[in-house]
C-alpha cells in the first residue's frame, strides 16, 4: 500500500512536469517562467518551497521537546514572511524587470553598477555553498522518511530520492516547480490539518494535551515567566529563523516571476494565511505528540511518522506520509533551480562564454 500510494504521488507530479514542459521555450521560461506566473501560483511557489520535512519532522520535534514555548520560531517565520511580501517582494519583482536580472547575483551586480564581475561571482559562490549543506539536510530527511517506511539502508533511500528529485526539474524548470507547488501547497495543508484534528480526541483533549506537558516539565505558555532570559530567548526565536526569509534566493526568486506587480498583494494573502494554518497545525502536532508518546520515542523527528503509521489505514497512511516526501521535494527542487540557474547565468555565460 505504500508503495502504491508513493508510486501514484510521484506519477502525479512527473504528469504535471510533462504538461507544463510545453510553456518552457528560453532560459527566462526555464529560470524565472518569463514572469508571466499568476498570483495563485505564486503564493504557493513561494510557501511550498520554503516548508520542507522540517514542517513534520524537525518542528514539530522542536514542540515535543521544548513545549509551547518554542512556538515563537514559528510566530517570528510568520513575521518575517510578511515582512518579505511586504517590502522585498514589489521592489524584487520590479528591479530585477529594470535590470533584465534572472538570478539573485547577476542583480546585485547590475544594482551596484559592478563591471568588475566579483559582486555577481562572489554572491553565487556563497548560494552555492550553503545550498550545498541547505540541500543536503533536505536529503537527510528524504532519506530518514524513505528508510522509516520501506526499512531500506539510508544510503540507497537518498539515492532513491536523488532519482525523484533531479529528473523532473529539468523538465520544465521554474513554471514546473510552480504547478508543482500549487498541487503540493494545498495537499501539504489538507495532510497537516487533518492529522492533529483526527488524533487530538484520543489524547483527551486540550485538557490531555496540558496535564502531559506538565507531568514532562514543559511550558504551556508562550511566556511562562518574566526573567530577562525568557525575553532574550523570546527575541533570538523570533529572529534567528525568520530574519533568513530576506536573503533566501529559493524563496526572494519566486517574487520575480509573478506576472504583475499589482497581483503581489493577492498572492500575499494567500500565501500567509497558506503559512499560519501549516504552522499552527505543525505546533498542534508536536503538543499533542506530548501525550501521545507518553513514555517517549527514540527520534523526536518520528512523531508524526509514528502517529500517522499507527492511527491511520495503510493506504491513507501512505499518502498522508507523501505530504513529507513532497514537502522535501519541493524545497530541495526550488534549490538546486536557484544553483543550475546560478551555474549558467553567473559562472557559465558571465565567465566562459559571454556572447
Amino acid at each position: 500500500m505504500t508503495l502504491l500510494a508513493i508510486t501514484i504521488y510521484i506519477a502525479i507530479l512527473f504528469s504535471i512536469g510533462f504538461l507544463s514542459y510545453r510553456k518552457t521555450q528560453t532560459a527566462s521560461d526555464f529560470i524565472i517562467g518569463g514572469r508571466g506566473l499568476n498570483y495563485w501560483l505564486t503564493a504557493m511557489a513561494a510557501h511550498a518551497s520554503d516548508m520542507s520535512s522540517w514542517l513534520f519532522m524537525g518542528f514539530p520535534a522542536v514542540i515535543f521537546t521544548g513545549g509551547l514555548f518554542n512556538a515563537w520560531f514559528a510566530i517570528g517565520l510568520t513575521l518575517f514572511m510578511f515582512l518579505n511580501w511586504l517590502f522585498i517582494a514589489p521592489r524584487i519583482r520590479i528591479k530585477t524587470e529594470e535590470y533584465n536580472s534572472m538570478t539573485f547575483s547577476s542583480f546585485f551586480e547590475s544594482r551596484f553598477h559592478d563591471t568588475s564581475g566579483m559582486i555577481r561571482i562572489f554572491t553565487a559562490i556563497i548560494s552555492f555553498v550553503f545550498y550545498t549543506i541547505y540541500i543536503s539536510a533536505g536529503i537527510v530527511g528524504l532519506g530518514i522518511l524513505m528508510e522509516t517506511l520501506f526499512g531500506i539502508p539510508y544510503l540507497i533511500a537518498i539515492s532513491l530520492g536523488i532519482l525523484v528529485v533531479i529528473p523532473y526539474l529539468f523538465i520544465g524548470g521554474y513554471t514546473t516547480l510552480a504547478w508543482i507547488d500549487l498541487f503540493q501547497g494545498l495537499f501539504l495543508i489538507l495532510v497537516i490539518v487533518v492529522v492533529p484534528t483526527a488524533i487530538f480526541p484520543h489524547v483527551g483533549g486540550i485538557g490531555g494535551v496540558k496535564e502531559a506537558l506538565q507531568s514532562h516539565h514543559l511550558s504551556f505558555s508562550l511566556i511562562p515567566n518574566t526573567n530577562p532570559s525568557t525575553f532574550w530567548n523570546i527575541l533570538f526565536s523570533l529572529c534567528g529563523w525568520g530574519i533568513g526569509y530576506f536573503g533566501q534566493p529559493h524563496i526572494v526568486t519566486k517574487f520575480m516571476g509573478i506576472k504583475k506587480v499589482t497581483h503581489i498583494k493577492k498572492s500575499m494573502s494567500i500565501g500567509m494565511c497558506w503559512q499560519v494554518i501549516a504552522l499552527g497545525s505543525a505546533t498542534a502536532i508536536g503538543l499533542i505528540a506530548v501525550p501521545y508518546f507518553a513514555q517517549g520515542i527514540s527520534n523526536p523527528e518520528l512523531v508524526f511518522v509514528q502517529m500517522v503509521k499507527e492511527t491511520f489505514p495503510p493506504l491513507i497512511m501512505a499518502f498522508i506520509l507523501c505530504g513529507i516526501l513532497g514537502a522535501t521535494i519541493s524545497t530541495m527542487d526550488s534549490q538546486i533551480l536557484v544553483l543550475a540557474s546560478s551555474l549558467t547565468e553567473d559562472f557559465y555565460k558571465r565567465i566562459f562564454h559571454k556572447n
